[in-house]
């Protein structure tokens, strides 16, 4: 089930580069939470995400 949320990002460089609008999005899920980052820090939008719906 898509649960949409405001954008987030995660700022650490070795994730990829996107940004999610779901909170049960399978790969916004694995950020860790020290590198959560609200917005969408000029990302292009998960790719899971936009399958999702979003």
């Amino acid at each position: 089930m898509a649960i949409p949320s405001d954008p987030y990002y995660s700022t650490d460089p070795t994730d990829p580069r996107v940004h999610h609008v779901f909170s049960d999005c399978a790969n916004g899920e694995q950020i860790d939470p020290k590198n959560w980052a609200s917005g969408t820090g000029g990302l292009p939008k998960c790719g899971t995400c936009t399958n999702m719906g979003g």
